[in-house]
């Protein structure tokens, strides 16, 4: 069975495939569109799971801030 993979550019989800459709997205993100006009850019490509992780994780900070942010509203 083949491995599923994620792809993250920048810290952000930009896709999931197998290996052959990483090569793609980073084709299509660095070559066909120039990077978007940026000067850099990150890829992160990791398992289907650890992709499960980096998510969870994300989604925790994010809420972890916004309760920052409302405690700080109640001050």
């Amino acid at each position: 069975m083949p491995q599923t993979y994620a792809c993250f550019i920048n810290g952000k989800f930009y896709g999931a495939g197998d290996l052959e459709y990483m090569n793609e997205l980073f084709r299509d993100y660095v070559v066909t569109s120039g990077m978007y006009g940026k000067d850099e850019c990150t890829f992160r490509i990791t398992t289907k799971e650890k992709a499960r992780d980096i998510v969870t994780q994300s989604i925790n900070e994010q809420y972890r801030r916004v309760f920052e942010s409302l405690a700080k509203e109640d001050e």
